[in-house]
């Protein structure tokens, strides 16, 4: 969870304003983040089963998409941010948010 709080951070430190689309995109991914307790109790009470790691790991990677999806579209066209934000950093939020992404999938391949 504080890869996800890391990378909101990031974000809505150049996310100047919003629009519905926005939060709407926030909402859902708020939505995904609430239910990590739920797979993370799944893991605990059954760790020896694939699907309750799997499923943790998928509510990581769909939390994680959804956390990407809010900066392509608040960065794109700079519709949400600063116009004279600079293209490095919109790159190097999109890299952290796909390294994560990417361990988060080792983590599945390892879980399988």
């Amino acid at each position: 969870m504080g890869i996800f709080r890391v990378i909101h951070h990031y974000q809505f430190h150049y996310i100047r304003r919003s629009d519905g689309v926005l939060l709407w995109i926030k909402l859902a991914f708020l939505m995904t983040v609430a239910l990590i307790p739920f797979t993370t109790s799944l893991v605990g009470e059954y760790h020896e089963e694939k699907v309750a790691v799997i499923l943790y790991e998928t509510n990581c990677v769909i939390s994680l998409l959804l956390l990407y999806a809010i900066w392509p579209y608040a960065a794109g066209s700079q519709r949400l941010v600063d116009s004279d934000i600079e293209q490095r950093v919109l790159a190097q939020i999109n890299k952290i948010i796909i390294t994560g992404i990417f361990f988060i999938l080792i983590g599945i391949g390892i879980a399988l």
